[in-house]
């Protein structure tokens, strides 16, 4: 984003006022955003100009120096407060500038692990007996043609933060997703390094079973073969019960060389609308779910609602922690509307701040901590 700061000086009045002067390229949110800021750039300003009452030329000078200087100071508290909108803005802008991965070192066995988008990415080169392997599914296999993608993409839509990774995923190659080996080639396997159920890191398995197992999800127990499809069974941990569904996610990624793998979107491609059935629906379900949900959507008015209604801010349950899914999904008004509430900060949403580095929030929960001693 480029723009500058104007200062005019009123030569009758002596006021100060400002406008922000966006160059073509700003577009109208970036331009909201750098209005809202210049209040408070205008009152210090103003603050700092009636200390001086000599040499006009003097002071438009040190006024220019001043505004500048207090605008790089700001800027990284004024434009860090947006979560999760920043988060989103970030990893859109980071999706449309692919990355290049160079794997001619990776022996096979061997994985590489990335970072992308703020979330793993593994680049595994398969053995050749797991080559051979797939080419005869295995019957245990619970979804062998990807036929569940689309529904395991949806689950991926858990909150606002997640959002860009789930249109991500939907840009996913459906002819590589569905083929034997889901790979653009057999010998490389390109694969998200999360379990689309616990969101576990997942683990090689460093010597294949009579089962075929190359990955395993140690959280709810589930086994994957070497194209990252998991066996039919039920699942452990906080998932006992249900039964295994969805396969590993494969991110968009191509071949740009022999040994070079670009992970992203294409150049010049955009990402994908998220279909408006992947959207929370708060009918039919109790108050205290409206409220959760509404707080990992960062819907204010959904919450506010569910409050009325009865729902307690207070619940320090898995899976039912309001507070929790505030940091996940909401800005910074919403945590801070739930601990006005009530809300005490619990170890899971302390933990959750601390995954999405909010420091917005960890400081609000030391203050929290300081005036309740």
């Amino acid at each position: 984003m480029e723009g500058r700061i104007v200062a005019q000086s009123d030569k009758f009045t002596g006021k100060i006022f400002f406008r922000i002067k966006m160059l073509r390229n700003c577009n109208a949110k970036e331009s909201i955003v750098l209005r809202r800021q210049s209040g408070v750039l205008r009152d210090s300003a103003y603050f700092f100009l009636t200390t001086f009452t000599s040499n006009r030329k003097k002071n438009r000078v040190m006024t220019r120096i001043f505004i500048c200087s207090l605008f790089v100071m700001f800027s990284k508290v004024l434009f860090a407060r947006g979560f999760p909108q920043d988060l989103i803005d970030r990893q859109v802008q980071q999706a449309s500038q692919p990355v290049a991965i160079d794997i001619a070192s990776l022996e096979p066995g061997m994985v590489l692990r990335i970072k992308y988008l703020d979330r793993p990415i593994l680049i595994y080169r398969r053995t050749a007996e797991e080559i051979e392997q797939l080419k005869t599914l295995s019957p245990k296999l619970a979804d062998p043609a990807s036929e569940n993608w689309r529904d395991s993409v949806k689950s991926t839509f858990g909150s606002a933060s997640s959002q860009v990774w789930t249109q991500l995923l939907l840009a996913t190659n459906r002819s590589v997703e569905t083929s034997r080996t889901r790979s653009i080639q057999p010998e490389y396997f390109v694969v998200a390094g999360w379990s689309p159920y616990s969101g576990c890191a997942i683990n090689i398995v460093s010597k294949q079973n009579a089962r075929g197992v190359s990955f395993h999800d140690p959280c709810v127990k589930n086994d994957f073969d070497a194209a990252g499809r998991i066996f039919a069974g039920e699942m452990k941990g906080p998932r006992t019960g249900e039964s295994a569904r969805f396969n590993l996610f494969v991110p968009p990624h191509r071949f740009i060389g022999p040994t070079m793998v670009e992970i992203g979107l294409p150049e010049g491609e955009t990402l994908p609308e998220i279909p408006a059935d992947f959207y929370p629906s708060f009918e039919g379900i109790s108050a205290q779910e409206v409220l959760r949900l509404g707080a990992l959507f960062n819907r204010k008015s959904v919450v506010l609602s569910a409050i009325s209604r009865g729902a307690s801010v207070a619940v320090d349950l898995p899976g039912q922690d309001p507070l929790a899914a505030a940091v996940i999904g909401s800005d910074i008004e919403i945590v801070r509307l739930m601990l006005e509430l009530g809300a005490e900060p619990t170890h899971r949403a302390t933990e959750a701040a601390k995954f999405l580095e909010r420091e917005d929030v960890l400081e609000l929960f030391g203050k929290y901590a300081a005036h309740n001693k």
